[in-house]
């Protein structure tokens, strides 16, 4: 595996999980997936790509080499696949904002830490209620989703109307309060 926990299979870029860095695998490759092995285990099954220069990264298992060399974040290759959701996306911009760099970064790969260690609805359900009216005055610290009066969010409670429509309006309403922007 790569020092960056990919592993490149027919042209591709795939994702590893972070504790095989630097070991030999056994790569299987099947004609809708790929199975990746080592010690007798699978360790990775997913849809193999079609194309060349195609990649599947899940940000689950590189957060974890991240947290221990977070200044790799900013030149990483494959950064953009380390926002899961527009709100993720949202919260690394409001937190550049007053924490522009390392800082910033850091905080950020907290949350997303965070987000893979617990449950990333769990984040993302706390990243969209920060307050009861949907307005954000500044992003919240990691204490704050680590907080004992942290009760997982009612999902319903967030929609009305139409689901689609309504999230997607509450995410755009939280990235405008968080970035500045006028509200949609």
């Amino acid at each position: 595996m790569s020092e960056w926990s990919t592993a490149r299979v027919k042209q591709c870029a795939y994702s590893v999980p972070s504790r095989l860095i630097g070991e030999w695998v056994c790569v299987r490759i099947f004609e809708d997936r790929i199975v990746v092995r080592y010690a007798g285990k699978e360790q990775l099954v997913c849809d193999g790509l079609r194309g060349t220069n195609l990649k599947r990264i899940d940000y689950r298992h590189i957060i974890w080499s991240l947290m221990r060399k977070p200044g790799g974040f900013a030149r990483y290759v494959y950064r953009e696949d380390m926002f899961p959701s527009i709100a993720f996306r949202c919260a690394y911009d409001a937190i550049q904002s007053p924490h522009r760099g390392l800082k910033g970064d850091l905080e950020y790969l907290r949350i997303l830490h965070l987000a893979a260690s617990t449950f990333e609805a769990d984040v993302l359900g706390r990243l969209l209620s920060s307050t009861p009216s949907g307005q954000v005055s500044r992003l919240p610290s990691v204490g704050w989703f680590r907080s004992a009066e942290y009760a997982c969010v009612g999902y319903p409670s967030l929609l009305s109307g139409d689901p689609g429509t309504a999230l997607e309006r509450r995410m755009l309403m939280i990235c405008a309060s968080w970035s500045g922007l006028p509200r949609p």
